[in-house]
């Protein structure tokens, strides 16, 4: 077999492989993991503040009223640390001062 049609056996080997996938840049690769991330990081927090809201209506009777108070108020915590007005060891801190509560979540 000469070079070329060594070259062209090589070609069409390459073309075959191909058919089938799915090419994606780098980039395309890096935003469908920020998308999973993203949406992983959603779904986290909205089962947290869902049980918490649960558990304020269970534990003490809560209203809509007083859960969307406490949400909001939730909210604007969060607020503050992505604004970098205050860090979650700030909060931390506090809520191990004021009240000896330790929030610790293992991985």
């Amino acid at each position: 077999m000469g070079r070329a049609e060594r070259r062209k056996a090589e070609r069409r080997n390459r073309i075959e492989n191909r058919k089938g996938k799915i090419l994606m840049s780098r980039e395309e690769i890096g935003e469908m993991k920020q998308k999973v991330s993203n949406n992983v990081s959603s779904y986290n927090v909205e089962s947290l503040m869902t049980c918490f809201a649960l558990a304020e209506h269970r534990l003490y009777g809560f209203g809509q009223k007083r859960i969307m108070r406490s949400l909001q108020y939730i909210d604007n915590l969060m607020g503050a640390i992505l604004n970098d007005e205050a860090t979650m060891e700030d909060y931390m801190k506090e809520l191990k001062d004021e009240t000896g509560v330790v929030i610790k979540c293992d991985k």
